[in-house]
C-alpha cells in the first residue's frame, strides 16, 4: 500500500455540531458523480442499534493483488473506533441543502485533529453518504485542509437522516467511522425492503447479481454485465480496482468489497462478509466508457 507523506498532528478547536442554512453555497462537481435516488421506501421508524453479524471488513485479497481485507475497525455505526472520532462541523442542514460538508477526524477524547493518512485505493479518505432508507447514495473524496478539517461539496438529493461513513487508513490502522446528519425536518426512518433485487440498469448497461452471502453452503457473489444485451468485455480501473461495491445492513452497518480477480466473460466475483438476517442494500460503482456508473441491488442475509 502506498503511503502519503506523513503529516504532523495538529491541535484544532473542538468542532461543534450546530445548525446552519444552505445560504448561497453551491458545490463544485464531484470526482464521483454517481448519485442515485430510487424513490421513497416504505420505511418504518426504527433505532440504529447495530446488528453484529456484519463485520465491516473488505473481502479477502484477490488474485489482482489488491488488499480486499484491510481488517477495518468498526462497521461505520459509531463515530469512535480505534482511538479516532469523526466530528462534523455541522450535523443539521436545511431542506435540499447544496454546499460544503466539513468534518474532522480527531484523536478520541481530545480536540487534536489527525492529519496523518495513508493512500487507500488512490485516496487518503473515502466518504460514503447514504440516507437511512437506503435509497440515495454518494461516494465522495474530501480534501484535507491545513487546519485539519476535511471539506467536500455535497448536494443531498433527498431530505431525511443520512449516515456518513469515513473509510480511511491512518498509521497503518484501517478505520471505519460513522455518524448521522439530518437534512430538513424529517422523522428518522429505516429501510423496509421486502424482496430481493438482483438486476440493475444504468443507461445501456445491465448488471445481474448471482450467488449468496458468506454462510454455510453459500456461493460467491457474482455480477455479470451486458450492454444492450451483448456481453461486456472491458472495464476501466476505478480507484485501484475493477469496481467498488458497498453493502449496508438494515441497521446501516457497512462493508466494502472489491472484485477478487479480473473481469472474466463480463463477470466480477466478490467474496462477501457474512450478512446479518434481513435485506441489505448493495451499491456497485464501475467505470464503463469513462463514466462511473452506479448499480443497486437488494440481497437478503440468511
Amino acid at each position: 500500500m502506498n503511503r502519503t507523506r506523513r503529516l504532523a498532528v495538529l491541535t484544532a478547536p473542538l468542532l461543534l455540531l450546530a445548525a446552519c442554512s444552505s445560504g448561497d453555497a453551491s458545490p463544485t462537481p464531484s470526482d464521483d458523480p454517481a448519485v442515485t435516488t430510487t424513490g421513497s421506501a416504505d420505511a418504518s421508524s426504527a433505532d440504529t442499534t447495530a446488528m453484529t453479524d456484519m463485520a465491516g471488513k473488505d473481502a479477502a485479497q484477490g488474485e489482482d493483488g489488491h488488499d480486499h481485507d484491510h481488517g477495518a475497525a468498526g462497521a461505520g455505526t459509531s463515530p469512535t473506533a480505534e482511538g479516532f472520532t469523526i466530528v462534523p462541523v455541522t450535523a443539521s442542514f436545511d431542506s435540499g441543502y447544496s454546499g460544503e460538508f466539513a468534518f474532522s477526524i480527531v484523536t478520541e477524547g481530545t480536540t487534536t485533529a489527525v492529519t496523518e493518512f495513508e493512500t487507500h485505493h488512490e485516496k487518503p479518505l473515502h466518504l460514503i453518504l447514504v440516507n437511512h432508507e437506503l435509497t440515495a447514495y454518494l461516494h465522495l473524496h474530501p480534501e484535507l485542509g491545513d487546519d485539519g478539517v476535511w471539506r467536500t461539496p455535497v448536494a443531498f438529493p433527498v431530505d431525511g437522516f443520512w449516515r456518513v461513513v469515513a473509510d480511511f487508513v491512518s498509521a497503518g490502522t484501517p478505520v471505519l467511522l460513522g455518524t448521522d446528519v439530518v437534512v430538513g425536518s424529517q422523522p428518522m426512518t429505516m429501510s423496509n425492503f421486502t424482496e430481493e433485487v438482483r438486476d440493475a440498469q444504468n443507461g445501456p448497461y445491465t448488471a445481474v447479481l448471482s450467488g449468496d452471502t458468506a454462510h454455510e453452503g453459500s456461493r460467491p457473489l457474482k455480477v455479470t454485465f451486458t450492454r444492450d444485451g451483448a456481453a461486456v468485455t472491458t472495464v476501466n480501473p476505478y480507484l485501484g480496482a475493477n469496481a467498488h461495491m458497498v453493502a449496508f445492513s438494515p441497521a446501516l452497518e457497512y462493508a466494502h468489497m472489491h472484485p477478487n480477480d479480473g473481469f472474466v466473460d463480463g463477470t466480477m466475483t466478490f467474496t462477501a462478509p457474512a450478512l446479518a438476517h434481513g435485506f441489505h442494500k448493495l451499491f456497485l460503482q464501475a467505470d464503463f466508457d469513462g463514466e462511473i456508473r452506479l448499480f443497486e441491488f437488494v440481497i437478503e442475509g440468511k
